[in-house]
């Protein structure tokens, strides 16, 4: 996995968490952006463990089982109502 340095802005909170799998940075600051980069460059354990997390989101979230039963279930909802 690749950990990620993003603006917390729209949907990518809900796909980065803040310090575990990525860094969310203020909104239009390029030096926050640098700033979070360089934390995840200089510190190979930081990056490791992040890099770790981030994988283990995607294999747990979006694995083609668990997008196929969320759409069945949508579909079913659909049907129903």
């Amino acid at each position: 996995g690749t950990p990620v340095v993003a603006f917390d802005t729209g949907g990518i909170p809900d796909m980065v968490d803040n310090e575990l799998n990525g860094l969310l940075t203020k909104l239009r600051s390029a030096e926050a952006l640098a700033e979070g980069m360089l934390k995840i460059l200089l510190n190979e354990d930081y990056r490791q463990k992040m890099s770790e997390a981030a994988r283990a989101k995607v294999l747990q979230y979006f694995n083609p089982q668990n997008i196929a039963a969320k759409y069945r279930e949508l579909y079913t909802n659909l049907i129903q109502n």
